[in-house]
């Protein structure tokens, strides 16, 4: 059952486990005493095969796009993004 009084707090650190101990060269600020759970990180992502295929087609031809000469720069994507009036 979950303390009332927990304040949960997410923040990632990276650290090896050794001797079923883990050792972190990351500072965290933490309060003495804090309780840490921690949680093995997600490599990879959810995609499938299909999907994966579809993403690298995708990349493949924004790399192709980019080097015929249409790409934009990045303030103008981001002004795009935001709903800037940004001629194209």
């Amino acid at each position: 059952m979950p303390d009332a009084d927990r304040e949960d707090i997410v923040v990632r650190l990276e650290a090896d486990g050794i001797a079923g101990r883990l050792l972190s060269d990351e500072r965290a600020e933490l309060p003495d005493e804090t309780e840490v759970e921690p949680a093995p990180a997600e490599d990879g992502d959810d995609l499938n095969d299909a999907e994966r295929a579809l993403l690298h087609a995708s990349l493949r031809r924004a790399d192709e796009q980019f080097a015929a000469g249409h790409g934009i720069d990045a303030e103008e994507a981001l002004a795009r993004l935001r709903g800037g009036n940004v001629a194209p």
